[in-house]
């Protein structure tokens, strides 16, 4: 069972995204510890997860991630 940051590490990105992945249901994990508070990560749910990427073709950005496109415009504020 992997800590959160070890996936984080896995991942390459940063701990607050693995737990966007974990709260929002895309990356499945195991409760640990007497009040269940404590997350874990298997290696069969981190394979699985990254397997259902590989299928979407890393067409969606990870969480925390820009979407390619044109920028907005940003306005200037005169004083």
């Amino acid at each position: 069972m992997l800590k959160l940051k070890q996936v984080s590490q896995r991942l390459n990105c940063s701990l607050s995204n693995v737990y966007a992945l974990v709260e929002s249901g895309e990356l499945a994990h195991t409760p640990v510890g007497a009040n269940g508070k404590g997350i874990r990560v298997s290696e069969e749910q981190l394979k699985a997860f990254l397997a259902e990427r590989e299928i979407k073709g890393g067409q969606e950005p990870a969480p925390g991630q820009r979407k390619t496109g044109p920028r907005p415009t940003l306005k200037h504020v005169h004083i």
